[in-house]
């Protein structure tokens, strides 16, 4: 056998020609082949999910602040629903009581606005990273070294700006530093995960979350390195720690819920891909007069940007643009066909026919008549050819049509080994990012 499946050091299962499985950065040495075994008695899982109604958690019997050491968690998450206890503060990792007045670290959702008719939450930017440790009150409480769910790049910047988003089922992956701790942090209470602790160090405040991977590295060691399993035996679900040779199980209400099989190179269904900024997709389709697109999706955090299209420059063109009176543009040709009134995380059908009529929502805005420019310019998604900025957005689908109203490219968004992509039908091609970073990825279609 040339070839052995393997995992690296992030977790992910990657193929290796045997003659390189001593490349540093895979986790084959003397120590990580015994860190395979598991494998004969688990079946490793995409996720395990703890659900709004169990009250599932974890008590990984580890203290995380028990001295000042320098502290690394990676993880990659998705929160889709309330948890048992209400969805405002609650918890996927805890290393102190809720009372306010213990020092510690918390993980945790930190709600300023719930809108019970819908589910859907936002966050204010202002709850980032107490980063230097230093004090803050809340609600009248000194809280020290909490992370709030706010999407962050992985230097630290909110990767949203200022206002408000939602967030609920999109997936997550975070590197996180917790340094420079003042022995006023340190504490004598384990490590808990998917709920808070009370008080008198109960668990509450549970959380509905799918959690990917989750590692804790001191300094060069690694102390907890946990993967979701299926024991094969019985099929109960957990995390898997590979340091330590460890199975932890719910000690809730009810048991974890399985994700999916690990499949090296499968491609999975996702509801989205959303940009942060820096994202974009090139469809490498050269419009011409005629051609028509739909599009569902919208902006996530608002800016004076191209959202989709191409052309010479964005008043030539044919694609969709935000504007400075906090709208969207509709461009076919030289015309601006419409403008309708946008808000951040509302999204919308758009829809464009090779007769130039333009629709929004299914209601008829306008016509252009106006012939598309000349030039080397394609189609890009989540921004547009003339322009090097994407903008903050989702994107559930797009498809475009030439002047004969054939489907010429038909993009769902996709999941391939943690990396989203848009995935022609058409021509059954992924089309990856060309930007920076990676793209948030929405909840898995199963």
């Amino acid at each position: 056998m040339k070839y052995i499946k393997a995992f690296n050091n992030r977790n992910d299962l990657e193929i290796y020609k045997k003659s390189k499985l001593t490349t540093p950065h895979v986790f084959l040495n003397k120590q990580n082949l015994r860190d395979l075994d598991y494998l004969e008695k688990y079946d490793r899982l995409e996720y395990i999910s703890s659900t709004s109604t169990g009250g599932q958690y974890i008590d990984l019997g580890y203290k995380l602040l028990e001295n000042t050491d320098d502290i690394r968690i990676d993880i990659k998450f998705n929160i889709f629903d309330h948890g048992k206890d209400g969805l405002q503060q609650s918890t996927l990792i805890a290393a102190q009581p809720e009372s306010g007045a213990y020092p510690g670290f918390t993980m945790r959702i930190n709600a300023n606005d719930i809108n019970s008719s819908t589910n859907v939450v936002t966050l204010n930017t202002k709850w980032l990273c107490s980063k230097d440790w230093s004090s803050y009150i809340e609600n009248g409480k000194t809280r020290y070294g909490c992370i709030y769910f706010n999407p962050k790049r992985l230097n630290g910047d909110p990767a949203m700006g200022g206002g408000t988003f939602t967030y609920i089922n999109r997936i997550y992956e975070y590197s996180i530093v917790l340094d420079q701790i003042p022995d006023s942090q340190i504490n004598d209470f384990n490590c808990h995960l998917f709920c808070a602790l009370d008080s008198s160090n109960q668990p509450f405040r549970y959380i509905a979350a799918d959690l990917y991977y989750l590692k804790f590295t001191k300094g060069n060691t690694v102390i907890r390195n946990l993967v979701p399993v299926r024991r094969k035996s019985d099929n109960v679900v957990g995390l898997y720690d590979i340091e330590n040779n460890h199975f932890y199980v719910s000690q809730g209400d009810e048991p974890f819920v399985a994700g999916p099989i690990l499949e090296y190179n499968k491609i999975y269904n996702i509801s989205y891909l959303e940009s942060t900024g820096t994202q974009w997709i090139d469809t490498l389709i050269h419009p011409t007069t005629g051609y028509g697109f739909e599009l569902y999706g919208g902006f996530t955090h608002f800016a004076n940007n191209e959202f989709f299209g191409g052309g010479n420059n964005f008043n030539n063109g044919l694609g969709i643009c935000t504007q400075y009176t906090g709208s969207y543009g509709i461009i076919v040709g030289t015309t601006e066909v419409c403008q309708i009134s946008a808000e951040d995380n509302v999204m919308h059908l758009f829809k464009v026919n090779s007769d130039g009529t333009v629709y929004v929502d299914n209601e008829y805005k306008g016509q252009s008549t106006t012939q598309m420019p000349d030039g080397n310019y394609t189609m890009n998604i989540f921004k547009h050819s003339s322009t090097n900025v994407p903008l903050f957005a989702k994107i559930y689908y797009c498809k475009i049509f030439d002047n004969n109203d054939n489907l010429v490219f038909d993009g769902i968004p996709v999941r391939k080994n943690g990396i989203g992509y848009m995935f022609d039908r058409v021509t059954n091609t992924l089309f990856e990012n060309k930007g920076t970073e990676n793209f948030i990825l929405g909840r898995d279609i199963l």
